[in-house]
C-alpha cells in the first residue's frame, strides 16, 4: 500500500487567515500531526497522530476520513473525547470497503475551532487476500525468535495458500523484499510456527507475518521485538573512599552471559551515563570482584561514575553512582589580637582558601590551657568564605588565653597558629608574665614601662627557655637561654631578675602577652624624655645603697624607673651591683651584637653600647 501526505494550499490560507483574524481571542493554538497509517486489510486499518499543542482547550478529537480528498468531521470520524495530556494516539478504523482508496486526517476541536492534522490516504485489500494475524513471540534469544501466527481464512473461494511466513527488517513495516521466512504452502488455516533467524544481540526488528494465493498477498499486523543481550552482570558495588581529586572503587562481575569477559573497568564523565568512550580505567577481563583508583579529578566537581565488562553481545554497564569530590582544606590565619582590656579583646581569622566551595563553619576556639580545640569553647562566625573579627568579651582580668582560628568543609578543619593574650587588670600598674610573676610598671611620658627586671622561665607560649649554668656551653649558644647572677636563683632572682641571651629576645615571645623588648628607638624616646643622656642614668637609677655600690652617682629614680645592677654574663659573671644592662630588640651593624643600655654607679649618664648577641643581660618590657 501506498501513503502519501496530500498538501492542500488553499486549506493553508485559510487556517493562516483564520488563526491571524483569531489572533487577540486565542493566546495558544491547538497543534496536531497525522502520523502512520497500519495494520491495512480489507475493511480495516490503524491509525496514529500525536496532539503536540492543547492550544486553549481540546473538547473533542480522533481521526476523520472519506473517499474524497480533505475530509471533515461531518463526514466519517470518530470522537475519542477530551484528551488529559498531549501525546501520540491510534485508533482502528473498522467497516472500510475492500479495494478502495481512502483520504484521512488527524482533528482536535473545541467550541471555537476546529484543527486538522495533515491529509494521509491508503487503499484496503480487494476481497479474496488471505487474512492472517501476526501472534506472539514464544521464544527469543540472542539470535533467533520463535514466533506463532495465525492464517484466518485462505481469501474467497480458495483452499490453500501457495507461501507463508514471517518478513522482518529493522525498520518498520518490512515486506518480503526484506528478510523472511518460507513456510512453503499450506492447506489448513490455524496457527503455525515459525523460527527467525540471523538477529544480532540487543537489536530491535520489526516483524509482520505474511501470507500469498493466486490473488495476492497479505501481511498481518506489526509487532516488534528484540534480540536478547546476554550481556555480562556488573554491579558498581561501593565507592570506598574519594579525596578532592581521587575516586576508590570496588565493582563485581558475577555472570559473564554466556561468554568469556574480555575486557572490564570503570568509566566516568562530568556528565550523567558515561561510557568507554568517555574516561575510563581498565581493570583486567574475567568475572568477579576489582578494585581500582580514579585519579587527577578536579576537587569540588560532580562526576558520575559506571563499572563496565566487554563480552561478545557487546558492552555491559553497572548501575551508575554520582558523587561530588571534596575541596581541598581550608587554610586560616588566625589573626594578631588587638583592643585587649580587662575582660576582652578583638578576636579573628583571615581566610586565605576556602578550598573550593563554602564553609561548613568557622570561628575560633579559646581556652586557658596551651592547645585549645573543640572540646574546649568554640565561637563560630558563620560560613561564608571570608574574614572575620569581633570583639569578644565575658573573659577574666589578668587572665592568660590561648585563641586559634578554625574553619571547617567537607575536607574537614583547618586550624590556625595558637595565639595567646593576657587580659589587663583592673588595677593597671600590674602585669603578670606566664610563671605568674607580678610585675609593676608604670607611665613615663607616653610610655608604659616596666619598673622591674624581668625574671620568666618560659616564653608566653608556656614553652620553656633552657637553664644554663655552665660558662663555656653558655657562650657557645645561638639559641635563646637564660641564667641567674652567678647561678644564685636565691640570692639574685629578687631583685634583679634574670639574665638572657639576645636570642631569647630575638623569639618576640619572652615578655608576657601585651609587652615586648623595647627597640633602639624606644631606648631613645625614654632617654629623651628624663632629660638627655647625659643626666638619664642617674633619673633611671634606684636611690641609695642597698643593691648599688657607692657613689650611685646622681642616683634620683625621678621617674620611679627603679634601674638595677644586675651586672651581666659572658665568659663568666660581671658587674652584678655595679653595673646595669639591658636588652634593646635591634640588632647593630656589628655582626653578632646589639644595641644596649648600660647604667653604672659612678656615672650619672646613660651608655649606648653594642653586647655580643651571646651575652646575659637584663630585660626590661615596654606594653605595646
Amino acid at each position: 500500500m501506498y501513503l502519501k501526505t496530500i498538501f492542500n494550499s488553499s486549506l493553508v490560507m485559510f487556517i493562516l487567515l483564520y488563526s491571524s483574524c483569531r489572533k487577540e481571542e486565542f493566546k495558544r493554538e491547538i497543534n496536531i500531526q497525522t502520523d502512520s497509517i497500519i495494520d491495512i486489510n480489507t475493511n480495516r486499518i490503524t491509525a496514529y497522530s500525536t496532539i503536540i499543542d492543547l492550544g486553549s482547550g481540546i473538547e473533542s478529537y480522533g481521526h476523520c476520513w472519506d473517499t474524497n480528498s480533505n475530509p471533515q468531521i461531518n463526514n466519517s470520524s470518530n470522537d475519542l473525547g477530551k484528551p488529559i495530556e498531549i501525546g501520540v494516539y491510534g485508533t482502528i478504523i473498522n467497516d472500510l470497503k475492500p479495494a478502495t482508496k481512502y483520504f484521512l486526517r488527524s482533528y482536535a476541536s473545541n467550541q471555537n475551532q476546529i484543527v486538522y492534522g495533515e491529509q494521509l490516504y491508503f487503499e484496503t485489500d480487494a476481497l479474496g487476500s488471505p487474512n492472517l494475524r501476526t501472534g506472539e513471540v514464544r521464544e527469543i534469544d540472542t539470535n533467533y525468535a520463535i514466533i506463532s501466527s495465525e492464517l484466518i481464512n485462505f481469501g474467497d473461494g480458495l483452499d490453500s495458500i501457495i507461501q507463508h511466513g514471517h518478513c522482518w527488517s529493522l525498520k518498520e513495516n518490512p515486506t518480503i523484499h526484506d528478510l523472511k521466512s518460507e513456510l512453503g504452502r499450506r492447506t489448513e488455516i490455524g496457527y503455525f510456527i515459525d523460527s527467525i533467524i540471523g538477529l544480532s544481540p540487543g537489536l530491535k526488528y520489526y516483524v509482520k507475518s505474511y501470507a500469498i494465493n493466486e490473488i495476492g498477498i497479505t501481511y498481518g499486523e506489526q509487532i516488534q521485538i528484540k534480540a536478547s543481550d546476554k550481556f555480562a552482570e556488573i554491579t558498581l558495588s561501593k565507592i570506598n573512599s574519594f579525596t578532592d581529586n581521587s575516586i576508590n572503587y570496588s565493582a563485581n562481575i558475577v555472570a559473564n552471559g554466556g561468554f568469556d569477559v574480555t575486557s572490564r573497568g570503570i568509566c566516568w564523565s562530568t556528565e550523567p551515563q558515561p561510557t568507554i568512550i568517555d574516561n575510563r580505567i581498565i581493570n583486567g577481563n574475567g568475572i568477579g570482584v576489582f578494585n581500582g583508583t580514579i585519579t587527577g579529578l578536579s576537587k569540588v566537581t560532580t562526576y558520575y561514575v559506571r563499572a563496565f565488562a566487554t563480552n561478545f553481545s557487546g558492552t555491559n554497564y553497572s548501575n551508575q553512582i554520582e558523587l561530588k569530590t571534596l575541596p581541598t582544606l581550608p587554610i586560616i590565619i588566625t589573626q594578631e589580637i588587638t583592643n585587649i582590656d580587662t575582660n576582652g579583646a578583638r578576636l579573628g581569622g583571615v581566610i586565605i582558601d576556602d578550598g573550593g566551595e563554602e564553609l561548613i563553619e568557622k570561628g575560633i576556639y579559646w581556652s586557658v590551657s596551651s592547645n585549645p580545640t573543640d572540646k574546649d569553647n568554640v565561637i563560630n562566625a558563620g560560613k561564608e568564605s571570608s574574614n572575620f573579627s569581633f570583639q569578644f568579651s565575658d573573659l577574666h582580668e589578668s587572665t592568660q588565653y590561648f585563641i586559634r582560628a578554625f574553619a571547617t568543609n567537607r575536607a574537614g578543619t583547618s586550624l590556625g597558629e595558637i595565639v595567646s593574650f593576657v587580659t589587663y587588670s583592673t588595677n593597671p600598674s600590674t602585669v603578670f608574665d606566664i610563671n605568674g610573676n607580678q610585675y609593676n610598671y608604670r607611665a613615663i611620658g607616653e610610655q608604659f614601662w616596666m619598673v622591674e627586671n624581668l625574671k620568666t622561665t618560659k616564653f608566653n607560649d608556656g614553652s620553656d627557655i633552657p637553664l644554663i649554668t655552665n660558662n663555656s656551653e653558655w657562650n657557645n649558644l645561638s639559641t635563646p637561654a637564660y641564667c641567674w647572677a652567678k647561678n644564685d636563683e636565691a640570692t639574685y632572682k629578687n631583685p634583679y631578675g634574670a639574665l638572657y641571651n639576645w636570642y631569647t629576645v630575638k623569639s618576640e615571645k619572652i615578655c608576657p602577652l601585651g609587652w615586648h623588648v623595647p627597640s633602639d628607638e624606644e631606648w631613645k624616646i625614654l632617654t629623651y624624655y628624663v632629660g638627655g643622656t647625659s643626666v638619664a642614668g642617674g633619673n633611671l637609677k634606684e636611690i641609695g645603697f642597698s643593691h648599688w655600690e657607692s657613689p650611685n652617682e646622681g642616683a634620683s629614680d625621678d621617674y620611679g624607673f627603679a634601674g638595677l645592677p644586675g651586672g651581666f654574663r659572658g665568659s663568666s659573671f660581671f658587674d652584678v651591683e655595679v653595673h646595669g644592662y639591658w636588652w634593646s630588640s635591634t640588632l647593630s651593624e656589628t655582626e653578632g651584637r646589639s644595641w644596649i643600655r648600660e647604667l653604672s654607679y659612678h656615672l650619672e649618664l646613660i651608655q649606648i653600647l653594642k653586647h655580643p648577641n651571646s651575652h646575659g643581660l637584663s630585660i626590661r618590657c615596654i606594653r605595646d
